[in-house]
């Protein structure tokens, strides 16, 4: 559990999950990028002490599904690596490169006409 207030981008969440730990943060931008609400953690409203203390009590009532969250955090931890990261972000490169040569060939051919 951690209330991230303001946190830009949820790395603590990420290492919790890469642990197989299901995580209880607030639902705010950075966290919400890296927590699944209800599969890989639970996100509650940001500085809600009562939706936290009840996210974590429901989290303690069901071991069985907290075993399961654990496993869906530490696979989407797994999946959101640093190599995972650097494939996208190389894919996105590669297709900006090839659009933009595309449309490079695109003024290629008006300006010869």
């Amino acid at each position: 559990m951690w209330p991230a207030i303001d946190e830009p981008f949820g790395f603590a969440f990420l290492e919790a999950q890469a642990a197989g730990l299901p995580v209880v943060g607030g639902a705010a931008p950075g966290v919400a990028e890296v927590v699944r609400d209800g599969e890989t953690g639970w996100l509650v409203p940001p500085r809600d002490a009562a939706a936290h203390a009840a996210a974590i009590l429901s989290a303690l009532a069901d071991p069985e599904r907290l075993a399961a969250m654990g496993r869906r955090a530490a696979a989407f931890a797994r999946a959101n690596d640093l190599e995972a990261g650097a494939r996208r972000l190389d894919a996105l490169l590669a297709h900006a490169i090839e659009h933009r040569r595309a449309r490079a060939g695109e003024g290629a051919r008006c300006r010869a006409r």
